[in-house]
């Protein structure tokens, strides 16, 4: 018999072939996402991005980050740029996007 695989662990994405690291991959991301925070008028609709972008962020992220994303990609979106050291202005612009959380954004 040949040898044994280890199974692997979703919850322990780090030790995946070919892992990288989700600060690194959502990189990509950070034009779209400044200008989603921002307000810009004339950028991609959230729900189609979403609907094209999902897959990955369920493959990538844990089940309880990606419902956040899911749910409130605005707060999500205001966190990782944060964490990714990327200046930004915040509008209100798309706040309706995370639903009924004006009470988050007043208090911030």
């Amino acid at each position: 018999m040949g040898k044994a695989r280890a199974k692997f662990d979703p919850a322990d994405r780090s030790k995946s072939i070919g892992f990288v690291p989700r600060k690194k991959l959502f990189q990509l991301y950070i034009p779209y996402f400044k200008s989603l925070i921002e307000g810009e008028k004339w950028i991609r609709n959230w729900y189609e991005w979403w609907a094209e972008n999902e897959k990955l962020f369920e493959t990538v992220l844990t089940r309880s980050e990606y419902l956040r994303w899911k749910h409130f990609p605005i707060q999500e979106i205001e966190k990782f740029l944060k964490e990714s050291s990327v200046l930004f202005r915040r509008s209100y612009q798309y706040v309706w996007l995370d639903g009924n959380c004006m009470e988050f954004y007043l208090n911030m």
